[in-house]
């Protein structure tokens, strides 16, 4: 769909940071939603990563931009920068969202809501289940703390032991004991415990990079033996649309889903904080082809 949009002096300026970024499909989402509310906002891409973001956050700020929503490699460190931090990203650690009032950078994160609204609208519901999930990056922990917070029963997480995992070992303490969800971290090179646990799961999260980019030809897992017919697949990746796990896992009869509802859903609660206003979610998934299953 072409985006009608006419910038002026008065436009609203949002935008999404992160590397690589030309990939996202977040000025997309956001543009088309402003288009059809008649909203003078713009939502526009800039690269930034550790070693430039500093000067990039205060670019933005010195233009005034209303927004930002923060991607890889910066959820974490955006906390650092932020003057005030919503509940679940103080427990979680990250930002994937910035309201900026005048200077004043208010961090959140919304990819947990985002996940469990994608989950809901395929009538996938974790709560009260088991999940387990590789990768404890920042949109996996935005997402393990904000299904810890709502009510799912027991998390098992892997991933290799880089800084991610010893930061894991920490935060997941105070997860447990302001949540009381059953969480516990494992190494990802412990094949054997990764197969028990996804097969004692409701739902399988992939939460790390492996399957996109100079890595789409990768699988984070060998074969379909970790699989079983009930379990449920998630992939926080939408490009490519369908993962070389997610292929793995319809081949073994599993219900399989990319991260596009992520992406949409998370936009939404972003955009309800810029422009308090509600993203049709419903025509939009229409006119961007959007689709969750796989």
């Amino acid at each position: 769909m072409t985006q009608n949009l006419t910038i002026t002096g008065k436009t609203e300026k949002i935008a999404v940071i992160g590397d690589p970024i030309k990939h996202s499909k977040s000025p997309s989402i956001h543009n088309t939603a402003f288009s059809l509310m008649h909203l003078d906002y713009v939502d526009v891409a800039h690269t930034a990563n550790l070693d430039n973001v500093n000067s990039v956050i205060d670019g933005l700020k010195a233009l005034n931009y209303k927004g930002w929503n923060i991607t890889m490699p910066l959820k974490n460190k955006m906390c650092e920068l932020c003057d005030t931090l919503s509940a679940v990203s103080k427990l979680s650690g990250a930002v994937n969202t910035v309201v900026n009032t005048f200077g004043h950078l208010y961090g959140t994160t919304t990819d947990g809501i985002g996940f469990l609204k994608s989950m809901e609208s395929e009538g996938i519901n974790p709560v009260g289940k088991k999940m387990t999930i590789i990768g404890c990056g920042g949109a996996s922990t935005a997402i393990y703390c904000q299904c810890a917070i709502d009510g799912v029963k027991e998390i098992s997480l892997f991933n290799i032991k880089d800084h991610f995992y010893e930061d894991t070992k920490k935060r997941i303490e105070e997860v447990k004991k302001v949540t009381g969800c059953q969480i516990q971290l494992y190494d990802l090179n412990d094949r054997n415990k990764l197969k028990e646990e996804i097969q004692s799961s409701y739902l399988l999260l992939h939460a790390t990079g492996v399957g996109m980019g100079n890595k789409e030809d990768e699988c984070i897992l060998e074969d379909t033996s970790y699989f079983h017919k009930d379990l449920i697949v998630a992939d926080l990746i939408y490009a490519p649309r369908c993962t070389k796990l997610l292929s793995l896992a319809k081949q073994s009869g599993c219900v399989a889903v990319n991260g596009e509802g992520v992406l949409l859903y998370q936009a939404a609660a972003s955009f309800k904080l810029w422009t308090d206003k509600d993203m049709p979610v419903d025509k939009l998934k229409e006119l961007l082809n959007i689709n969750i299953r796989v």
